[in-house]
């Protein structure tokens, strides 16, 4: 699914479409954080060197909601660890 969006979806002519993909990758990244770490952002952010316009657009979108996902799942990771490790919720704004 989620290599059927980058090669697919991403580059899509529509720019909904595109949209759509990026917002599904970001879903997708919360579920499988490592492999959209390690294989899906790299792959992303070449593609936003491409001289195809669509494409370009379409990476920088989707680069955006995955590390938009990733922050958060690091986020949360970090507030859990906060109340693990106190016992108390710990605001560390």
């Amino acid at each position: 699914m989620i290599d059927h969006l980058v090669t697919m979806k991403i580059s899509h002519w529509d720019g909904v479409i595109r949209e759509l993909a990026a917002r599904a990758l970001h879903n997708l990244a919360q579920q499988a954080p490592e492999f959209s770490a390690t294989q899906v952002f790299p792959r992303l952010l070449s593609m936003t060197l491409s001289p195809d316009l669509h494409m370009r657009h379409g990476s920088i979108l989707a680069c955006a909601e995955v590390a938009y996902a990733l922050y958060k799942l690091a986020a949360q990771e970090n507030s859990s660890m906060i109340v693990s490790y106190t016992g108390v919720w710990e605001d560390s704004s």
